[in-house]
């Protein structure tokens, strides 16, 4: 894969053109544009100056702790905008509190993908965005590169919603271009890729990062290289015994000054969101994350200092095995969620037996307020969203396989993947 220019011929503040001066409370804002594309200029510059002529504040919500650390250094205490996390929202709801937005003319959803690619493991992500869309006296802005899934149900359900009230959505697209990227391979065996790294990546500034798609991973290669940087969650419970291995001085430094000192860094897709590594010296990117948007939000950690400053990246290439064995699982989540949304619980107990452990991440318990300790199960809306995108990934995904190799045999060529 050859590269020319990254940087987007047009950025967010010259897409949107003046048009924030229209925008009207209740309306929604969905920007969606690639890394180095201007979303947080824009917000921290001209938003606020509007925001200012208007005597009014921002919101802006973020989803990881050191996207949160890093907007705070970069914002002034006079600012009128004031740095959340969206989680510190979703507790006050598990708590029987109303989040107050009220101080607020513009609540702006940053990394707002995070609403359907956290829906996996984050039973909470969905009331935060109900909460988020209910509101009727705010301007709603949501900013993602990979943020389709969420975007096409915004359009979906509420346009129509607020134009009956004289609201619109407003969207703002520049495409995402990946013009910085020197190479990309795939990888079956993780040594093959230790052997590039020698082989290619020998001198003494190169840098690597690692994303591993479990933190047990992250950690094994923190401890085979000295040389290194481990990074995962502190807000996991389950992260606690690795927490003693990240070096936290380290950490804040690479939050302060956007890149970090050692040759690799191994992380967890805790960095996977807003984080800026504008290093030059970072010549590989390793990720074998398999959700697509998460995949893409990783790579787009590492920023671009100008048109020489490229990057090698090795995804991890999954089988076709591997790829329907994911599938069968998604959709018989999927056919539990549909059986339970057209017929209740007891639709859904005869497709899984009335005696099933099985969990299903859709189909989640609401704990009730009455103290007695009973549940009430709802589907999660984004959780459901998010399946559906993955399900129809995958069948593409294997659709290209079957594509490939049928050419391939056609032309004389053996049916395989191509590793590096």
């Amino acid at each position: 894969m050859r590269i020319d220019d990254y940087k987007p011929k047009q950025n967010v503040t010259e897409k949107i053109n003046g048009e924030e001066v229209e925008w009207k409370n209740g309306d929604i804002i969905l920007i969606s544009s690639g890394t180095a594309s201007g979303k947080s200029y824009f917000i921290r510059n001209k938003l606020e100056q509007l925001a200012d002529q208007q005597n009014v504040n921002i919101l802006l919500l973020v989803n990881r702790k050191n996207l949160y650390d890093q907007n705070k250094e970069a914002i002034e205490d006079s600012s009128r905008i004031k740095v959340e996390l969206y989680q510190t929202i979703e507790n006050q709801l598990n708590e029987g509190k109303e989040y107050d937005f009220s101080p607020y003319k513009y609540i702006v959803c940053d990394e707002s993908h995070y609403f359907t690619t956290d829906s996996g493991f984050n039973d909470n992500s969905d009331d935060s965005l109900q909460a988020i869309l209910n509101l009727q006296s705010q301007i709603r802005i949501f900013m993602s590169a990979t943020g389709h899934v969420l975007f096409s149900y915004i359009k979906d359900q509420y346009r129509h919603k607020l134009k009956q009230k004289g609201n619109k959505i407003w969207t703002y697209s520049i495409p995402i271009k990946f013009n910085q990227i020197a190479s990309l391979s795939f990888y079956t065996d993780f040594y093959a890729v230790e052997k590039w790294i020698k082989r290619k990546f020998n001198k003494a500034n190169d840098k690597i990062i690692y994303f591993a798609d479990t933190i047990q991973k992250a950690f094994e290669l923190h401890v085979k290289y000295d040389d290194s940087l481990f990074v995962c969650s502190k807000s996991s419970s389950k992260n606690k015994k690795y927490l003693k291995h990240v070096d936290d001085d380290q950490v804040e430094s690479m939050v302060k000054q956007n890149r970090f000192d050692c040759k690799y860094l191994f992380t967890t897709t805790v960095l996977d969101n807003g984080f800026d590594l504008k290093d030059e010296q970072i010549k590989l990117i390793v990720c074998d994350i398999f959700d697509v948007d998460t995949m893409l939000q990783c790579i787009g950690r590492k920023r671009f200092k100008n048109d020489q400053d490229k990057v090698h990246v090795v995804l991890l290439n999954r089988s076709n095995r591997d790829l329907n064995n994911y599938l069968r699982s998604v959709q018989k989540k999927l056919d539990e969620a549909d059986a339970f949304i057209h017929g209740g619980v007891e639709e859904w107990k005869k497709l899984v037996g009335k005696f099933s452990r099985q969990s299903n991440y859709i189909i989640k318990d609401n704990a009730t307020s009455d103290g007695k300790y009973k549940s009430k199960k709802t589907v999660s809306r984004v959780k459901y969203l998010q399946a559906v995108a993955t399900k129809n990934r995958i069948k593409a995904m294997l659709d290209q396989n079957r594509e490939t190799n049928n050419f391939r045999e056609e032309t004389g060529g053996k049916k395989k993947a191509m590793p590096i």
